[in-house]
Formats: structure tokens, C-alpha cells, sequence
């Protein structure tokens, strides 16, 4: 599986590099995506020439690559000695190669954005609006590109009449031949592969980076921002505002925007990815809504460029004005460049939108580190002598593993831990559930702490609640959302130790079970599978448990690890689901006439928790104080005095939420 593509290797300067990386299909997908595996190998690093020597400079290092050793290898496969100890015969097929548009239009040697810009498929370009229609799906089936010998015997005779006969490369002979399919007179490497049933057409692969994040949803999120310029008043300085109040999640999942999403200054295609998260929910039919904002929404508004596209201009246009001043056999006067905003249209016929239809970046960051350890002055041989070293010096690495030994002493009598600082946990099996400190150095007396916040809503009833929820756990019933009703007897006989050990909370936001069954007559087909909550605390709980009155008995303590919740309730008035395309809606529980705070705050055993969720505060109906207190324990510290009054779950943050909803 083959990668490349060119990254800047300086924050400033124009330092670059273009890397053609190499990895193994037969490894998992989790450990090549993590660079500290190692599993992306640098092939090559393809150096830079001008614009009309690209196609010939890309195949002569490919000419390198597949030499008849390696051809010979790819029919008849090698044998390899493998790691357990067997001897295997591997063959080292081409199964994908992965690449920008600028780049597969190189590999597959036809014009860049030409009459027919896919370098899978024959599609028109005046065709490709109409992503998602049986049309287009005809087209991409039917219309597949295949390397033959035909076309081998055209780019030859093209060949023969520009370097013997001196045709021009753009004449009207050569055009008559290579326009109808987008050919360029470049003979191709892997045609070198056809004689082994290979098509290297069908190697290329969709980007979803470079194709869809910074393709086709930023030419939406752009053209949406002109629509906010367009509008005026305070629209997009509320549009920022409510990017940098929507929570993170996970380590590198949803980020904090920190700077103006608005402006798209330094965003990376992770940042496009998160706008598109938070802004609106994935649908199915992508071309017919982009088709409808195009031709319905659009016309409404006469967009013009955004102050970054216009500087952008500005300066293209006086660099090019500068070049002209400097040619001394020019003529005409140069005309000044015009630093007005021009008209801007939403545009459909773009390559990035067809590839949508056929659905490696961390590599980039060793490269990087390599780069700032060279003098910047011919970096490129420097960097492929670091990859080497590296290599070597993990293969050493590996040689002494067995015999270097690493010992780490602790501290018996270390300081209690901050609850505000996270603890190191140590590795667990991935079979485990979840897993939570068992240390006993952050501990708050239960009495003391309800005192601390009397009249907090939070805390009413505490010490009852959490004896009600522990004794359903030692009995062994199902949860049930602490429903089950104890006498006073009962509760009495639950013991709790006058102190529980405080952890931090990873994150506050969680989904479980939903305990409404589906089959209720008035519960709607797409009602909302889960419960979500809100992580107060987590701690555990020494308790004993009196279950026999007799003094003969001896009752140990046992140890039960609770978190400490508050509860969100699903909006009746909101339909959501699949079949509606709208997220779900959700919002705290109020105060209730009969249960007062009941249903709001509980108790839950960590078990019961199926992972963490990613809630969207929804801006536009606002936020509210009534609800909590200003001061309350049940707000995180760096939380606002006021909650959002609805929320909306972000079922699209990763594949296994997406997953989860779909097959419920």
C-alpha cells in the first residue's frame, strides 16, 4: 500500500518534501495509523521540477522502483523466513496507492481538471453535479478506465510525432487523439505490471482528507460564511462564538477551536473535520442537498469573496504584476490590480465532489521531526540518513530488549493527589470494562461534604439515595434507574464508612441503556435508544452491609466503586432519529412537583456505562439559571454559571457511535 504527497516541513519558509511512503496490508489498520508502531516505511522522497516535467519526473522515479527483479518477485512471489520461525512465499501485489488529486493526476498521466478529471472513470466534467443519481453510478460501472495495449500503442505513436516530427504538444493532431479520455503523451510505469493483470487505474483510492475535508465540505463552509458576510450585523462573530463553546471530546477526537472558525486561518483537516461534526448531522443523499443549496438557497444571496480569499487574490495578482514590470521587453503597461471583493458562486464541478461517490497523514510527523534535526541547507539526503538511523537503532533496540531491564521505585509516603490532577493508571486488559484508581490519598468525609453544600439540589437526599442504590447492588438486582423502594429497616442496615475516595473524572459526558423497551405503544420508532448523564463524581464507597441482626455474625466492609450523576431527559416535542435526519435532544431534568430532585441527581455503577458521548450545546435556544444554583457541586469548574437549556448528541463523532445508532 503506497502513500505520498508533499508537506511543508517549516512553520516559516517554503521547506518541503515529498515523501512516497510504503505500508503493509497485512498489518492492522490501528497499528499502522500510530506512528510510534514504525509501520510506514520511507520508499522514497521524490524531488521537485517545474509544472511540465512532473508527469515524466513521477514515472522516471517509478522506473526505479519496478525493475525487473521486482516484477519477476510480484508474479512469482519470495520467499521469506517470517517471524515465527516459517517459511512463507509472499508476493508484494500494488492493493492501493494514496494521494492528493494533483498527484493521482501524475500517476495515472492525464490532465489536471480536463474533460474527463477522474483518473478512475470516464465521467464528463459537466457531469459531475449529478453525484447520486443512477446515471452516475451507470457511468462510474460502466466507464471504468483499463491500461491495455490500445492505449499503450496511442501515448507511443502520440510520442513518435512531437519528439521525431515536431508536433506541438498542445496541437490540434495530438488533441485529436489524447482529448476524448484527458491523456497526457507520458508513457506510464505500471503499465510495466499490465502483463501480471494489473490496471492501475483502479489502485487509486478516495482521500477522505483531502477530498472531502478539505475539499468538498470546506467549499460548503466556506460559501456559508460569504452567506454570513452577505447578511451582516453580528452573524459571524456569533458564528465564532459558539465554535469556541462546544466541549472537546476525547484526547484528539473533537479539539477546542481557539481561533476563529470563521476565518479558517491554520485549520488542519482535523479542524474541518470537527466543524463539519458540529455543525450538522451526515446524510445519505449528499448530492441531491448539495444540489438544493445550490440551486434553492444560494441564489438568494449575491456572495462575494471573504476577506482571506480577497487578500489572497491581491497578492497573486501583484506578484504577477511585479514579474511583468521586470520583463524589459514588455510592451503593454501592467494594469493595476482591482482590491474589490469580485462575485464568488458556489461551484459543484469539482473533482473532489465525484470522488465522494467511491468511498495516512500522521506519517508526516516523523518527517517533520527529522527535518528539525538537519542544518536546512540540503535537508532531503540529511532526512533519508535520520530515517536510516532510526531504523538501525530500533533494530538494536529490538537485539537488547531481552536483556536491558527497566526498575522504577515509588515513593511509600508521597503527598495526597490533587483531585485536579489526573493519576498515571497502570495498563489493564482490553477485555476490562473500565478502570478506576484504587487509591485512597483523595478522600472527603460523606457528613462533612453534605454539610459543606447544604441547600444544594444536588446533594438532597444524598445519604438515602446513594444507601438505596448500594443496596440494590448487594442484593443483586438489576438496575432499574433506582426505582426500588426500601423500607427504613432495610436502609438502616446498610453501613456506610465515614469517608470515600475522590477521583477525577475523564469524561463527564456518558451514555447507558435505555430502560424504556422499544415495544411501548407510545414510544415512537425512532425514540432515543440511550440515557445520557453527566459526571458529578467518581468514588468509591466503603460499606457493610448488616443483612443478619445476630452478633455472632461478622459483616467485612466491601468496596464499590459509584459515580455520581446528573441526569439528562429527552425533549417529547423534538422528533429525531434516522428517518427524521435530525440529531437528538436532549436537556437536563428539571425540578419535579412530586419527586423534587429525584429524578434529576442518582447514583450509577460504573458497569453500567457503555462509553462516553460528545453533546453539541444547541445556541439557539439559549441557556438558563434556573435550573442549578450558580455555586453548585454539580457544576464543573470551569463550566459557566448558567446551563444550556437543550444539547444535542453528536451520533457522527467516531465509527462506533455511528455504528451504535444505526443498529438500534
Amino acid at each position: 500500500m503506497f502513500w505520498s504527497d508533499s508537506t511543508h516541513l517549516a512553520s516559516f519558509g517554503n521547506a518541503s518534501l515529498w515523501p512516497l511512503y510504503t505500508l503493509w496490508g497485512n498489518q492492522s489498520k490501528y497499528t499502522r495509523a500510530r506512528p510510534t508502531a514504525n509501520a510506514c516505511n520511507h520508499q522514497a522522497y521524490i524531488p521537485s521540477m517545474l509544472t511540465h516535467l512532473k508527469h515524466e519526473l513521477m514515472h522516471a522515479v517509478w522506473g526505479l522502483l519496478l525493475m525487473p527483479e521486482y516484477i519477476d518477485t510480484y508474479t512469482h512471489g519470495i520467499i521469506i523466513k517470517c517471524f515465527d520461525g516459517i517459511e512463507r512465499r509472499i508476493f508484494p501485489h500494488i492493493l492501493t496507492y494514496s494521494a492528493d488529486y494533483p498527484e493521482k493526476i501524475l500517476l495515472a498521466t492525464i490532465k489536471y481538471l480536463g474533460g474527463c478529471p477522474c483518473p478512475r472513470c470516464l465521467v464528463k466534467k459537466a457531469d459531475i453535479p449529478n453525484l447520486g443519481l443512477q446515471e452516475d453510478m451507470k457511468t462510474r460501472e460502466r466507464s471504468g478506465r483499463r491500461d491495455s495495449p490500445w492505449l499503450q500503442r496511442k501515448i507511443d505513436t502520440v510520442r513518435i510525432w512531437i519528439f521525431s516530427k515536431g508536433r506541438l504538444v498542445a496541437g490540434s493532431a495530438v488533441d485529436k487523439v489524447l482529448k476524448a479520455e484527458s491523456l497526457v503523451p507520458t508513457r506510464n510505469t505500471f503499465s510495466r505490471l499490465r502483463t501480471c493483470g494489473f490496471n492501475f487505474y483502479s489502485m487509486f483510492v478516495p482521500d477522505l482528507l483531502h477530498e472531502f475535508e478539505l475539499g468538498v465540505w470546506k467549499a460548503v463552509f466556506t460559501h456559508c460564511v460569504r452567506i454570513l458576510h452577505v447578511t451582516g450585523g453580528e452573524t459571524v462573530s456569533i458564528l465564532n462564538e459558539r465554535f469556541r463553546k462546544v466541549p472537546t471530546f476525547g484526547r484528539t477526537t473533537i479539539q477546542r477551536f481557539h481561533n476563529n472558525a470563521a476565518t479558517m486561518k491554520k485549520l488542519a483537516g482535523r479542524d474541518f473535520e470537527d466543524l463539519l461534526q458540529n455543525l450538522t448531522q451526515s446524510t445519505k443523499q449528499l448530492g441531491q442537498h448539495l444540489r438544493k443549496f445550490r440551486d434553492q438557497l444560494c441564489p438568494g444571496y449575491s456572495t462575494k469573496e471573504l476577506p482571506r480569499e480577497k487578500d489572497a487574490r491581491v497578492r497573486r495578482m501583484a506578484a504577477k504584476s511585479n514579474g511583468a514590470q521586470r520583463n524589459l521587453e514588455a510592451s503593454n503597461p501592467v494594469p493595476s490590480s482591482d482590491t474589490s471583493p469580485v462575485p464568488k458562486l458556489f461551484n459543484l464541478v469539482t473533482y473532489k465532489l465525484h470522488a465522494l461517490g467511491d468511498y495516512g497523514e500522521l506519517a508526516h510527523r516523523r518527517v517533520k521531526r527529522f527535518y528539525a534535526r538537519t542544518n536546512k541547507n540540503k535537508y532531503t539526503c540529511q532526512v533519508a540518513k535520520l530515517e536510516r538511523w532510526h531504523w538501525l537503532m530500533r533494530a538494536i533496540r529490538r537485539l537488547l530488549n531481552g536483556d536491558v531491564a527497566f526498575t522504577q521505585t515509588s515513593n511509600e509516603h508521597a503527598q495526597p493527589l490533587p483531585i485536579n490532577i489526573p493519576e498515571r493508571l497502570p495498563p489493564i486488559s482490553p477485555q476490562a470494562h473500565h478502570q478506576i484508581s484504587e487509591e485512597r490519598r483523595t478522600w472527603k468525609n460523606i457528613y462533612k461534604f453534605i454539610s459543606e453544600h447544604e441547600g444544594d439540589p444536588a446533594v438532597h437526599n444524598f445519604v438515602p439515595r446513594l444507601k438505596q442504590h448500594l443496596l440494590a447492588r448487594l442484593r443483586g438486582l438489576d438496575y432499574d434507574g433506582d426505582e426500588q423502594q426500601f423500607t427504613s429497616d432495610e436502609l438502616n442496615k446498610v453501613i456506610i464508612i465515614n469517608d470515600h475516595s475522590l477521583n477525577p473524572r475523564t469524561h463527564p459526558d456518558f451514555i447507558t441503556p435505555s430502560l424504556t423497551e422499544p415495544t411501548d405503544s407510545n414510544i415512537h420508532p425512532d425514540h432515543d435508544p440511550y440515557w445520557y448523564g453527566r459526571i458529578i463524581a467518581i468514588f468509591h464507597v466503603e460499606v457493610i452491609h448488616q443483612e443478619h441482626n445476630t452478633v455472632n455474625v461478622v459483616n467485612s466492609s466491601q468496596r464499590l466503586e459509584v459515580l455520581w450523576v446528573r441526569w439528562f431527559g429527552a425533549d417529547s416535542n423534538y422528533r429525531s432519529g434516522w428517518s427524521r435526519r435530525w440529531l437528538h435532544h436532549i436537556g437536563f431534568i428539571p425540578e419535579d412537583d412530586e419527586c423534587g430532585w429525584a429524578d434529576a441527581f442518582g447514583f450509577l455503577n460504573p458497569s453500567e456505562v457503555i462509553r462516553g458521548v460528545h453533546l453539541i450545546p444547541a445556541f439557539h435556544f439559549g441557556q438558563t439559571d434556573e435550573l442549578l444554583p450558580y455555586d453548585s457541586v454539580a457544576r464543573h469548574p470551569q463550566q459557566e454559571s448558567k446551563d444550556w437549556i437543550y444539547h444535542y448528541v453528536n451520533m457522527f463523532v467516531d465509527r462506533d457511535m455511528v455504528m451504535r445508532y444505526l443498529l438500534k
